[in-house]
């Protein structure tokens, strides 16, 4: 390990055997550093674990088993919401696993395989919230819907779902698997590792979805919190507005709705 922290990556090849392959993944952590906190210039801490994962791949050799080590170090270290949604999306394996698959079996694992309330994460359908069901467009792109855990993604000719909360194995179902993308996102102050990244991805993957011409359902559980915090730092990236004129924008259309903005979250899209 010390010979590893002392050399640079591409130090280390051939890597096929256990020990430079470890040798390999901890020196392209190490070597890596992890960037300053910084929301407004787009800097955050946990984006060491791209950067770091990128750098054990780029040492070449015995890419997979290298990278394998590494992305299991750092995935400890920063867990599942710092690695980017984008790569998230294309994750793909038999039999027909994606990235939210992975992180259901995580979950499980890490619970003893036990589910939690309401059987998630392994449930069909999550549980919904006692509110009424929402369907609105977003006040500056009609192509964005703003809804909650009951609301259709048929009626709403949606062809791409952003969950920010949790879902089910068969929730919409009915849009192409590619173009269901799960965000970590808990609505409870200091419930959250990184959550000015998280805010940021999803409205990255939304604008994203926007430009392959999706009309995209962004929703959470209650469409109340999650939804609009998402929905403004949209509208910043979109159109320039500033985060509390963006947020004073959604709330002039949910306020009838329900409007339960966490104070962290609306922190967070002002410091964005």
């Amino acid at each position: 390990m010390a010979e590893a922290e002392s050399k640079p990556p591409e130090q280390f090849r051939p890597n096929g055997f256990v020990v430079p392959a470890l040798q390999a993944a901890w020196s392209a952590i190490t070597h890596t550093d992890i960037p300053d906190h910084n929301p407004g210039h787009g800097s955050f801490a946990c984006q060491h674990f791209e950067h770091a994962l990128t750098a054990a791949v780029r040492v070449g050799d015995d890419t997979d088993t290298v990278a394998a080590i590494a992305g299991a170090l750092l995935g400890a270290r920063w867990g599942s919401s710092a690695v980017p949604l984008a790569w998230q999306r294309v994750v793909h394996g038999w039999p027909r696993r994606r990235a939210a698959d992975l992180i259901r079996l995580a979950v499980l694992t890490a619970q003893g395989g036990q589910a939690g309330q309401g059987g998630w994460p392994g449930c069909a359908r999550a549980p919904r919230p006692v509110v009424a069901p929402l369907m609105l467009a977003h006040p500056h792109d009609p192509g964005v819907i703003l809804g909650n855990l009951h609301t259709d993604a048929a009626a709403a000719r949606a062809g791409a779902v952003i969950s920010l909360c949790r879902v089910g194995c068969d929730d919409f179902d009915d849009v192409p698997a590619v173009n269901r993308v799960s965000v970590w996102l808990v609505d409870q102050p200091g419930a959250n590792a990184h959550p000015h990244f998280v805010v940021d991805q999803a409205a990255r993957m939304l604008l994203e979805l926007r430009k392959e011409g999706h009309i995209v359902l962004l929703h959470c559980a209650a469409g109340q919190s999650r939804t609009p915090a998402v929905a403004a730092r949209y509208t910043t990236l979109t159109t320039g507005t500033p985060a509390r004129a963006a947020l004073a924008d959604l709330r002039g259309l949910l306020d009838t709705h329900g409007w339960t903005l966490n104070p962290e979250l609306r922190q967070v899209v002002e410091q964005l």
